[in-house]
């Protein structure tokens, strides 16, 4: 096509895919499409029921609009309608013939609407068949609710089809003299809803912070854009239709010292923090507690000025002043304990050491990618300087408002009664991480200067054991986090063996990372991790099934692990063991760690014998407290220790009797001195538990997590002083809603948020969103939604104009065409795998095949090949520690022949969504819109990281689909403020269905990890009552559970299901002699039952907190006219009194009553 004339001999319509108005009464084009797969469909549990959907023929769009809402005092608007018409017209060519072309005539109306209540008449656009039409209502509260139409309404001719549609269509409505008339839509509609005491601070908080970010429109069949005041931002001169609706989200950076002067003079650089002095140290830190309290004064002050605009929110202005500046305070005492006292000053200048060096090698080990050439001392020397090095200022002083309750045991946070939870809420991308990997490097060294704490039968070693707990719930986040975390512990043991040659109290074991996952990941036994060596020398080892090496480089130098000559298991110690094989200059080789080895532990058996100071778990694994009885020793729960192999237990003892045997002596064998088994006190138990993307510890999951929070909570407690102390909580996210209720629920503990959220969502003192620009782009979304097509054919055509557009911009670049990486590779975003296994099909073919005629087409180039992979359920954890790798690959003008094969196109599931960091990534597309604003959110931040890509996101709307629909009528305002579209969390650990799932295992792991006495296996059978420790136990229970409910009835409920629970377990004691836990050999007679042994009964315990019911959805058959939803009081979800408990109706009850309601309701329609 050339200046509006067209010579093929195809339709107009083929050479668009959005924004053409059909004339009335036309088929969509291919009504019996095959993809209507809905976003509730598909492999979760929830799938099923499809939300709404047209018939099967289906009508093309000839109608778009949009609604506003407008000044009272204004008694017109200005519609200006503009598209495109295409005339079939004849020209001469060359040759002295005739040819017909099409040729575009640009049209544009301007129509008055008079404000006039009610509906008003059609009218006439261009005199052919085009109307305006729609309706006008007064408000209760004084403006116009405006909706108008733009109709194409012309008969379909038979001839030159085209020429009787709308393309480009446009609609805008104006006032008179471009005047800022219209306002947002809240005004004039009343969408109060009921909320709960605790979520109208929330709430009110929420309309604060988005006070100016307005809604002016709504539209009906395409997108919105307006036009805000220059003067006012909460109103608009213009408010129009666009088909490809776009807002460009802002990027969150560090806060410029000229934007916020009070953080003149922080030092952020870890190596200058950790050889600063204390009164230089205390002038450095300073900044982010008294800056940071001068800069909340000045938020105080502006809360009365009128510019400010915060009229109607001073009291929930002042609140949120008053909690940051408690905040405020808090940093104040971090930094103070940190230049007073010498150990946690030690401990402070440990972290930061640590970190640097961490963040150094790893810059060092990018570079090394980079260029293959690069040795690792160069690459080191040139990654370390202070922006490689240096926090940014909100990680810092997290790391300080939490350092006080990490040092004193006794802190209040730490206590029964005033535990704090701390959640670092931050955007994806942001240094969260970072800022907790901070923490944990805190935590192992002032630990280790504690050494023994306490007296008598309450001392605890912290010279051993689990010193931290991180929590996930996916694999995949595990899988990454563990590599990076690796890098730490890395650099935390070298700088450990350096400081114990002066300091004896960094002696002893090697601080250590284990991960501690499900056994398809990761092997159980170290028989299994023998048997795994040896395949791998064999070459039979095939990806797949569980495996040890869960690293795919050296976290040091960035050398490929080789799973057959960089592995070895040790049959003395009965280790496996993963080495370096750079010999030349990596430190973790088999030579210079004296055998140790990469400082890793990935198999259970020897993280229960080594205890490693730091373990990564999936939060399905502490399903095995009740079931497992070695794994107390997690929780410090130990006697002895063999010099050789590590902690014992009863249970691990008998668990690899047939491979090896524990004994209390063991003579000197290849190399390695005789060893005893010796008598040792109690290990302290993990001081930190972080649990990351806690938004995904919701909904089913998140209810079983917090019922077993119960036991781990308690078998992480000890006493000092006569006091209980619990382990210190954080937990981090970039989506929540309802955070305060989550974290009661979940962990007992009320809920601190860092950074506290003060006047404005774009204004922070830790952190501010930066306005797009070409030094700090933003994230660009783009909303497709084409009308009538088959879903699969829009999908096709996105991704060859996204693939083929950046090989034309690469083309393009020449010499520089490096700078097109990032969007080299196309990430495609998918709710279900069967809808990406059906684009997987069509990029091996389609797709393809597209691609290399892509030229033909003016800003896109061929791409000769396509190399695919994908991230989703089905791929194995092997593959996936392989596919992650090669994504850090980037495209090269010119690669070596060697050289790894860069990815061009990802598909991937809501394994994406968190935990995957790639800062390479500049483009995706996300076909159909999530479930879930939060899933959206992260899964959509994976890409522009880096401000050298800026991030392009392009939506796939299905416009079949009325959710979809919906989300693209109104995609910009969405946009701005997805972060508060955020879906609130829901967590009922104490719900009744959750106790009858739960409470078993929650009272056999608090009974069998609270003592010694009956922790091994055959140790059920030695129960007797009563006893005051089971008691204890039971009243523990109980009385969380009445704390986290507020409610007597259900502590009552708890102590009774517990007690019952506790006589039938006497009962099996009294007839079952060889009664044990599980089965362990032939003679045991299991007291817990497996899921799939049968119906669920009072001793079946999961084992994973993902054994629950699936979803079920609710679907209402028949409107009832007394019940208006945004008037009713707020539905309360929560247990029965006791005596109102009733019996649970079967399956088939409920179908015949549901039967019976649907019979009756259909004789009351027919008037039967």
């Amino acid at each position: 096509m050339e200046g509006g004339r067209w010579a093929s001999p195809g339709r107009i319509r083929d050479r668009y895919l959005v924004g053409m108005l059909a004339p009335k009464g036309t088929v969509a084009s291919d009504p019996e499409r095959d993809d209507d797969v809905g976003p509730e469909e598909g492999d979760q549990a929830g799938g099923g029921v499809q939300d709404g959907r047209t018939p099967r023929v289906a009508l093309a769009q000839s109608s778009m609009g949009l609604s506003v809402v407008a000044d009272e005092s204004v008694d017109r608007l200005i519609a200006r309608c503009q598209w495109g018409q295409y005339l079939r017209e004849f020209e001469g060519q060359e040759d002295g013939s005739r040819a017909a072309v099409w040729v575009r005539h640009p049209k544009q109306f301007e129509i008055d609407v008079p404000l006039r209540a009610g509906e008003f008449d059609p009218l006439p656009v261009n005199g052919e068949g085009v109307f305006l039409r729609g309706r006008i209502t007064k408000s209760d509260y004084g403006p116009w609710l405006v909706t108008v139409f733009l109709s194409n309404e012309q008969d379909q001719v038979e001839r030159n089809k085209d020429s009787k549609w709308l393309f480009q269509a446009r609609l805008d409505l104006l006032a008179p003299e471009r005047a800022d008339v219209f306002l947002g839509r809240e005004v004039a509609t009343d969408d109060a809803l009921s909320w709960s005491v605790s979520e109208q601070v929330e709430v009110a908080q929420l309309d604060m912070q988005y006070r100016d970010v307005v809604e002016f429109a709504v539209g009906h069949g395409v997108g919105t854009e307006v036009e805000v005041s220059a003067s006012n931002p909460r109103r608009a001169v213009r408010a129009g239709t666009t088909v490809i609706p776009r807002h460009e989200v802002w990027r969150t950076d560090a806060p410029d010292p000229d934007v916020v002067p009070e953080l003149n003079g922080l030092i952020v650089d870890m190596k200058e923090l950790a050889e600063l002095e204390p009164h230089k140290l205390r002038i450095a830190l300073l900044p982010l507690a008294e800056g940071y309290l001068s800069w909340l004064d000045g938020e105080l002050h502006r809360i009365d000025d009128t510019d400010s605009r915060l009229e109607g929110h001073e009291a929930t202005a002042r609140e949120a002043v008053a909690q940051a500046k408690e905040v405020a305070r808090a940093i104040a005492d971090g930094i103070e304990l940190v230049c007073t006292d010498n150990d946690a000053l030690d401990a402070f200048r440990f972290a930061n050491q640590t970190m640097w060096k961490q963040r150094v090698q790893s810059e060092a080990i990018e570079a090394r990618r980079r260029d293959e050439a690069l040795s690792l001392r160069d690459a080191v020397a040139g990654a370390d300087k202070p922006e490689n090095r240096s926090w940014r200022p909100f990680q810092l002083a997290f790391i300080l408002l939490c350092i006080p309750s990490l040092t004193d045991p006794l802190h209040p946070e730490r206590s029964q009664a005033g535990a704090l939870a701390d959640l670092l809420f931050f955007p994806t991308g942001g240094g969260k991480t970072e800022a907790y990997l901070g923490l944990v490097a805190y935590t192992l060294a002032t630990r280790r200067m504690q050494g023994v704490v306490g007296t008598g039968e309450d001392a605890v070693d912290g010279s051993d054991g689990v010193a931290v707990l991180m929590r996930y719930t996916l694999r995949l986040l595990t899988a990454q986090q563990f590599q990076r975390a690796a890098t730490l512990m890395c650099a935390a043991e070298l700088l450990r063996q350096h400081r114990a040659k002066s300091d004896p109290r960094y002696e002893g074991s090697p601080f250590r990372l284990g991960m501690w996952v499900g056994a398809s990941v990761s092997p159980n036994k170290a028989s299994d991790a023998e048997r795994f060596v040896e395949d791998a020398r064999l070459g039979g080892y095939g990806g797949g099934q569980a495996t040890p090496v869960q690293l795919t480089d050296c976290p040091w130098c960035g050398r490929e692990i080789d799973a057959e000559s960089d592995c070895r298991y040790d049959a003395v110690l009965a280790r496996f063991l993963i080495f370096c094989g750079d010999a030349k200059e990596c430190l973790f080789t088999e030579r210079r760690t004296d055998g140790e080895g990469i400082p890793v532990v990935t198999v259970d058996e020897e993280i229960y014998r080594l205890v490693p100071s730091f373990v990564i778990a999936t939060i399905d694994k502490f399903a095995q407290l009740p079931w497992n009885g070695a794994t107390t020793t997690l929780f410090g729960q130990v006697e002895s220790r063999c010099d050789r192999h590590g902690y014992r237990n009863p249970d691990l003892d008998r668990s690899h009797r047939w491979h090896w045997e524990e004994r209390d002596h063991h003579q000197p064998v290849d190399g390695h001195p005789e060893a005893d088994t010796i008598q040792v006190m109690r290990l302290r138990p993990p001081d930190l538990i972080i649990q990351d993307e806690m938004h995904l510890v919701t909904g089913p999951l998140g209810t079983m997590t917090g019922l077993y929070e119960t036991a781990i909570d308690r078998v992480a407690t000890w006493s000092l002083d006569g006091q209980p102390i619990r382990p210190k909580v954080v937990a981090s996210t970039a989506t929540i809603r309802r955070a305060r209720q989550q974290a009661w629920s979940v962990f007992w503990r009320e809920l601190r948020v860092f950074p506290p959220p003060v006047l404005d969502v774009r204004r922070s003192f830790f952190a501010e969103q930066v306005p797009p620009s070409p030094e700090t782009p933003g994230r660009l979304y783009l909303g497709i939604c084409a009308h009538g097509e088959r879903l699969k054919q829009v999908e096709l055509q996105v991704f060859a104009s996204v693939m083929a557009a950046a090989k034309a911009i690469w083309d393009e670049l020449g010499d520089d065409a490096l700078a097109a990486d990032p969007w080299m590779t196309t990430v495609g975003y998918f709710n279900a795998v069967r809808e990406l296994a059906g684009m997987r099909r069509m990029a091996e073919d389609e797709l393809r095949t597209k691609l290399r005629r892509s030229r033909f087409t003016t800003g896109l180039a061929n791409r000769t090949s396509v190399d695919l992979e994908e991230l989703t359920s089905r791929v194995s954890s092997d593959d996936i520690k392989l596919i992650l790798r090669r994504l850090f690959v980037t495209h090269e003008p010119s690669p070596g022949k060697d050289a790894d094969k860069p990815v061009d196109l990802l598909l991937a599931t809501n394994m994406i969504s968190v935990g995957v960091d790639v800062p390479r990534f500049g483009s995706m597309v996300v076909v159909g819109q999530p479930r879930a604003t939060a899933e959206y959110i992260q899964a959509t931040s994976r890409v522009g990281r880096d401000p050298k890509g800026p991030g392009l996101v392009i939506t796939i709307y299905n416009w079949a689909r009325p959710r979809d629909l919906s989300h693209y009528e109104t995609f910009d305002h969405y946009h701005a403020t997805f972060y508060r579209h955020v879906e609130p969390l829901s967590v009922t650990p104490y719900s009744g269905r959750a106790l009858d799932k739960g409470l078993t295992g929650v009272l056999v792991s608090a009974v069998r990890h609270g003592d010694h006495d009956w922790n091994p296996n055959p140790a059920a059978r030695s129960l007797v009552r009563p006893d005051e420790r089971i008691a204890a136990h039971v009243d523990a229970i109980a009385s969380r559970a009445q704390s986290v409910t507020g409610k007597t009835s259900v502590g009552t409920l708890v102590a009774d299901m517990a007690n019952k629970r506790l006589d039938a377990w006497d009962r099996e004691v009294a007839l079952r002699p060889e009664l044990s836990y599980t089965r362990r050999t032939a003679d045991d007679v299991p007291l817990l039952d497996k899921p799939e042994s049968g119906d669920w009964g009072i001793w079946t315990c999961p084992n994973s907190l993902r054994d629950t019911e699936v979803q079920v959805n609710l679907q209402i058959i028949e409107d009832d006219p007394t019940y208006q939803a945004r008037n009713q009081p707020a539905i309360e979800l929560g247990l029965a009194e006791p005596d109102e408990q009733v019996a649970t109706a079967s399956d088939e009850e409920v179908d015949e009553a549901i039967e019976a309601d649907e019979a009756e309701a259909q004789n009351v329609r027919r008037g039967v």
